[in-house]
Formats: C-alpha cells, structure tokens, sequence
C-alpha cells in the first residue's frame, strides 16, 4: 500500500509486531523496574526504536545526493545518478564510518515515485562485485553480482509496491517496499592504477534509465527529483525533540506497511501529523515525558549496538545481516554502526572492539591474531581485517595500510603457513609478522568475510582470538 500520510492506513490492519518492552527483555538491555517510563515516554523510546533506522537512511540519503554535480571525493551525486569511488577508502575518507578498504563503490539513490527504472551493468568477467539492495528502512533484501549471476548480471527492473505490471523479459524483478532506494555496488580492486583505470571503466559503463526511456530506446540518464530536508523550520523545535521533527519529515514521504500501523499511530501520539512534527500539540508534561522516552529508546540502541550477535575471542559477528523482520532493536542496534551491511550470504563482518579477555582495544596496548594455515577464514571471495579509530575512520601510519587480507601484498606466513597479524602503534619485530598500524588510543577492527562458506554461516569457523601481549611500553 502507497502513500506518505499517517492517517492513509486504518487501525484496524495489523498493528505493529513487537509487544511493548520485548526487545528489551530479550537483548539483555532492559531498563530497571525502578525507572520505568509511563505510558507517553515508553510510547517515544519505542517508537525511537522503530524510527531510527529510518531517520539514519533518509540522513544518508540526503548527503549522499547532495550537490548538483558527482563528487567522487565525496563520493555523492544527485538522486538517480551514479556516485563512484574511484581510490580505495583511506583516512581522508569520512563518508559514514567503517568504509572498506577493499573495493570501490558505486551508489546510487532512487525516488521510486519517479520510476520504475531498470539498471544495466557491464560484463565483469572473473572479477568480484556486487549490488546490494537498500530500502529506505535499512534494510537490504539481498545482494546480486558474481555470487548470484557471475560476471554478466541481467538488467535489474527496480519500482515500488504498486507497479501492476510485468517485469519484461531477460530482467531481474527488483520490488522495493519504500520509495526511496539505493543501489550500492562493490567493485574488488587491487588498488594499483592499472587495475583502477579497468574498474573505472566498469563503473563508467553501469546505466540507470526510466522504464519509459528504456522502452523506446532512449539513452539518457533519469531527470533528478527534489527531497523533503529533515527540517523545514517551520516549528521551533526544541533540542530534545529534534529526533521528532525528523522522524516527522520522513513520514510525509513514508509508504506505509501494515506493520508499520501501530508505530504510526504512536506518532500521532507524540505530535506528528500528515504535516510533520508539531510540539504546539504538546503540553509541558508531555514534552517532558516524551523528551525521557527518547533518551531511553537511544539508551537501548546502543546497549543493543555492543551486542550485535554471537560473541567469541573478542568479536561479535551478526549472522542475519540486514534482514530484521519484526527485530526493530536489532534494525535500529545494526543502522547505528554498520548500516547496509550486505545480506549474510554475501559478507559477514565480525567486530573487534575488545580483546580476548573483553577489554577495550587501545593502541597503548599490542595485540596478535594468528590463523593457522588450516584455519584461514573459508571464503569464496576474499577476507580482510580492517582498524578504525574511534569515531569508525581509518588511521594515518608510517606504511599507509588500513588493512589485512588475503590480498595483502607480500604477506607474510610463519614456517608452518600461519598469518599472524600484530596489531599496535608501534613496529613490532619478528620478520614474519604482519603489521597493522594502530592509533594511541581506542580502536575497533572489522573482519570482511565476502561470500562466506557454510563454516562460517553455520559458526563452525569462528574468528580467532585477538590477544592482548603487551603494553606498547614493555
């Protein structure tokens, strides 16, 4: 069912699929029976919970378009154009945080009330890619490239929920349950100015057409559309709700869902109508209440964000990926730090963020992680590591690496075959050992498992454990 307004869907559809407070319960991240909001403030920390990962897309979505040119620095473009990468993510890359420091991107927003629209892609042989399938949830349906249709992937067909027709021959249906989308491709490169030239060349020939001009042969590139800003001013908002007032603008734009209705329906409770946010609606006391529930809610998302799956030898590793069904903590948990991650059967990415014996990493400290030859992660594509400074931005070293993989120019393998990777902010010694470069300070790893074999989806293979040494004194 289409449609931005609250009020288009009636009480009467399914209300939303979570009883109050159970997220809560189950993750381990409850508040205390003593500080239990009322019914107005734990109606705002849910509805948080619910609306966050929207809020957190749409603020994607708009730097992402910003401009009226595409920014391959920036790596923006306006809405239906392509937005490339064209070096690997480095420490002057702050566009989000955790980017890979393996491929470069190619993405692109659509607004579906414009479309449909079909994508073509050129052949890319042998070499590794993949598009991901984002909606304005932040979720991600799935991931096509190499792994799904080899190195010639089929014309998508991408529209919204109301298309009543046939998708045409040779094409790859592509429904999106928002009506913004995004087309986020992967691209492997070696990172040598040979082979980007050959990457270059592969994003130059991706294309995005209005099913329109697809059908009668004209080759032109969609026209761009306006966007609602997440403020408009037209309310004096204060601090404490501005997460309201966002939440307000993408709702005017929102094609409701079913389960969406009883989340919509505590909107209106909160002061958001058709029209957006408005704290006029709202008394002292309410604002009050309301403002409580919202810190809670965000408490909560990040309790959830530490908890992010299965925890072994220092990693937490998520196995669902962007597929959350009705777990709208896990959704809200996951878009606070690894939005749009790839569907699990394209990447897993375990998280580092404290050692074996669950310390915080910090590059005051040095670490090792070894894998013995036997125990290399099983993968179909390639595998790194790569370490972020606090705030999920790569770090600048003496020998400019961000990460480790089995791409790594001369990595080394101990006599018996293993890597080991010593992690700090100092050079380690020892010939055999891998260096990467650490800040003075706290830092989180990202593991990269691209087209994970079944040992790693079923948890038979684990990441193996990252072990605290020494101090970078000793």
């Amino acid at each position: 069912m289409k449609g931005p307004v609250l009020h288009a869907m009636s009480a009467a559809l399914l209300a939303a699929g979570l009883a109050p407070g159970a997220y809560a319960k189950e993750s381990g991240c409850a508040k205390s029976a003593e500080t239990a909001p009322e019914a107005l403030a734990q109606t705002a920390e849910e509805l948080y919970i619910w609306g966050y990962p929207l809020v957190q897309a749409a603020r994607i979505r708009l730097v992402s378009t910003q401009g009226s040119v595409a920014d391959s620095a920036k790596l923006t473009a306006p809405i239906h154009h392509f937005a490339h990468g064209r070096v690997l993510a480095n420490p002057s890359t702050h566009i989000g945080v955790g980017p890979n420091n393996d491929t470069l991107y190619s993405l692109i927003w659509m607004d579906l009330k414009k479309g449909p629209f079909v994508f073509e892609a050129p052949d890319f042989g042998e070499r590794y890619y993949t598009f991901s399938l984002n909606a304005a949830d932040s979720t991600s349906s799935d991931s096509l490239g190499q792994r799904t249709h080899g190195g010639k992937l089929p014309p998508l067909f991408i529209h919204g929920p109301d298309f009543a027709g046939s998708t045409p021959a040779g094409m790859v249906d592509v429904t999106s349950p928002t009506r913004y989308f995004e087309l986020a491709g992967r691209t492997l490169t070696t990172g040598t100015d040979a082979d980007y030239a050959k990457v270059h060349a592969l994003q130059n020939a991706m294309k995005l057409r209005t099913y329109a001009d697809w059908r009668h042969g004209v080759n032109r590139a969609p026209t761009t559309a306006p966007q609602r800003p997440l403020h408009d001013g037209a309310h004096n908002i204060p601090p404490d709700l501005m997460f309201l007032e966002e939440l307000g603008q993408v709702l005017r734009d929102w094609w409701a869902q079913p389960d969406d209705v009883g989340y919509l329906n505590d909107a209106k409770k909160l002061g958001i109508d058709p029209d957006g946010f408005n704290p006029g609606r709202l008394n002292g006391e309410e604002r009050a209440r309301i403002a409580e529930g919202l810190v809670q809610g965000q408490k909560l998302v990040e309790c959830q964000s530490r908890r992010l799956g299965v925890q072994s030898h220092g990693w937490t590793t998520n196995y669902q990926g962007a597929r959350f069904g009705q777990d709208y903590l896990l959704r809200a948990a996951v878009a606070k730090d690894q939005i749009y991650v790839a569907v699990p059967e394209e990447a897993i990415y375990p998280i580092g963020r404290v050692d074996s014996e669950g310390q915080l990493l910090n590059g005051n400290f040095d670490y090792r992680i070894r894998m013995s030859a036997d125990s290399l992660p099983p993968v179909g594509a390639f595998w790194s590591i790569t370490l972020y400074d606090d705030n999920g931005f790569m770090v600048e070293n003496p020998i400019d690496r961000y990460s480790i993989g089995d791409r790594t120019q001369d990595l080394m393998h101990t006599q018996d075959g293993s890597v080991e990777i010593a992690i700090g902010h100092t050079r380690p010694s020892g010939a055999d050992l891998n260096w990467l470069p650490a800040p003075q300070g706290p830092f989180y790893l990202m593991m990269r498992l691209y087209v994970p074999g079944k040992a790693i989806l079923d948890g038979t293979w684990t990441p193996p454990p990252i072990v605290r040494v020494s101090s970078a004194g000793d």
